[in-house]
């Protein structure tokens, strides 16, 4: 309940018309309800109103077909029962959920494998037998199987690679399909000691083609995969494909995936494969991401970037879940949009996030106490057509982020930044530019002795440049950026500052008097410190 109103059917007379927020809580704990009490079966071709409209309100204009997935999986892992974790491991793991009759043998054994596992150690629940040996049996099957009962060897997933995706017109083919040649020497492969595939580095090679072309039973060892900046197409995750198709079957070993700079699209499955550590799909056409719990990967997974897609979700969705081993994620240059997650999720080894130039607006959350390690921040570009951008005050805390040596805040709406920002030994990049800050200059800045790029330009700020900046001189490399809106600051600027070669008042002559800069040159030059 909320507020003494009761979940089911209360939604809209229980929170604010804008609240999504509120209606997605009161509508999961209705669904929740709805699948203890036994009024539906999650396969039985159609959902019912109540997690019908958990889905409408949680996921809006969310096309992922996996968006029934997440919300039993979120259910589960926020209310785990055998009855809701039960219902979870249907929705994530059926062939074709809302087709196909309930009955195991269309489970994808390898997802309920990975779930059963999950709920087993994760949650202290048995949810059903755990599938792995059927996993391997009908990884072993389908190897035997998908091709007629020709057995997929690895010279023919490496024939289905070059015809699937133009390999007579790659920039380099050197080797491939030439029988006078072992398949480990042909470019862009390396192979393990048994002649199994452990790499496949074909990037900026002019492949195109579908994704199904990539991705193939008899690569079984593969650890690496580098398909970038090629011209590949398709989804990713493809539920479809014949005799209970699950892809993870095939990728066990997988670590290293890049296939930015592609035409990739649907929703980026960032625990796919199950082993992965570094993930780059930047540069492509994805829509929307998740992040899955029971998928082993959720645990090992290390770099994500996604940056430079189409991804057009509520902050909400897209931190659900965040691997919590993360080191560095990178989200820029999407449409993400809504309020940052406070308090904000637990991420105690990262090191690099970066959101810029999205659509996020509201406060800052409290990221001393979720990522006490974090070296490089950046929620810049947030004000963008018809947002805002981040608003409110830069808090304390912030200054309780000692390794932090890039803070990026430029252009957003924020109204104020603490003195304590002059605690940050490390600090390298400080750029607030471009927000709505009308105060004078925190003196406290001239000590941050790690310093190599101050910008406060285009904002309104007051008073006079502190005599510290005069310290920034010692270090010849430092920029310092003041100008645009800040029109009330007060002249001149310490004397040392103007002599700084990368101050960008430097030039100007109420800020930086010419003939205040003379007498200073007479002074040195006829030693004025012996006089």
């Amino acid at each position: 309940s909320n507020n003494g109103c009761p979940s089911f059917l209360q939604s809209e007379e229980c929170c604010q018309e804008d609240d999504s927020s509120c209606k997605c809580t009161l509508l999961m704990d209705a669904c929740r309800k709805s699948i203890e009490n036994d009024i539906h079966f999650v396969i039985e071709g159609e959902i019912p109103d109540f997690c019908d409209n958990a889905l409408a309100t949680c996921y809006v204009n969310d096309n992922n077909p996996d968006r029934i997935c997440s919300l039993y999986e979120r259910i589960c892992s926020e209310f785990p029962g055998t009855k809701t974790c039960d219902a979870a491991a249907w929705a994530c793991c059926a062939v074709d959920l809302l087709r196909m009759p309930k009955d195991a043998n269309w489970l994808r054994p390898q997802c309920l494998c990975d779930f059963s596992t999950f709920a087993n150690s994760q949650l202290n629940l048995f949810v059903y037998e755990t599938k792995c040996e059927a996993a391997t049996l009908m990884q072993l099957a389908l190897n035997e199987e998908v091709e007629g009962d020709v057995k997929r060897t690895t010279t023919t997933a490496l024939e289905k690679i070059y015809n699937g995706t133009g390999g007579e017109h790659w920039t380099d083919n050197r080797g491939w399909l030439d029988g006078t040649i072992h398949h480990c020497h042909w470019y862009g492969l390396k192979c393990n000691e048994d002649d199994n595939i452990i790499e496949i580095n074909l990037g900026n090679n002019n492949l195109t083609g579908e994704i199904e072309k990539i991705f193939l039973p008899g690569l079984s060892e593969l650890t690496r995969l580098d398909i970038a900046g090629n011209n590949l197409a398709g989804n990713l995750y493809n539920h479809n494909l014949k005799y209970y198709s699950d892809v993870a079957l095939f990728f066990r070993k997988l670590v290293y995936i890049d296939i930015s700079d592609n035409n990739f699209s649907g929703c980026a499955d960032m625990t796919f494969p199950p082993g992965t550590l570094h993930a780059n799909f930047s540069n492509n056409q994805f829509a929307c991401v998740r992040f899955k719990r029971y998928n082993p990967a959720y645990e090992t997974l290390r770099v994500i970037d996604l940056s430079h897609n189409v991804i057009d979700e509520d902050t909400r969705a897209v931190f659900l879940n965040i691997p919590p081993n993360i080191e560095t994620l990178i989200l820029s240059d999407n449409s993400i949009h809504g309020v940052l997650p406070n308090p904000f999720p637990i991420l105690d080894k990262i090191l690099r996030l970066d959101i810029s130039n999205n659509n996020i607006n509201g406060p800052l959350p409290d990221f001393s106490r979720a990522t006490s390690r974090m070296r490089e921040l950046d929620l810049s570009s947030q004000r963008q057509t018809e947002n805002g951008g981040m608003t409110g005050t830069i808090s304390p805390d912030f200054s309780r982020l000692d390794d932090l040596s890039v803070l990026n805040l430029a252009f957003n709406n924020l109204t104020s930044f603490p003195s304590d920002l002059g605690s940050l030994q490390k600090l390298k990049i400080l750029n607030l530019s471009s927000n709505s800050f009308s105060q004078t200059i925190p003196s406290e800045l001239g000590n941050l002795d790690a310093l190599e790029t101050l910008d406060l330009s285009l904002n309104t700020l007051t008073g006079l440049i502190p005599k510290s900046f005069s310290s920034f001189v010692d270090r010849s490399n430092t920029l310092v950026y003041l100008r645009g809106d800040n029109k009330n600051l007060s002249e001149p600027a310490p004397l040392m500052l103007c002599f700084l070669s990368d101050f960008d008042y430097g030039d100007d002559d109420e800020m930086c008097p010419p003939e205040r800069n003379a007498l200073k040159v007479f002074y040195e030059s006829a030693k004025g410190q012996e006089w």
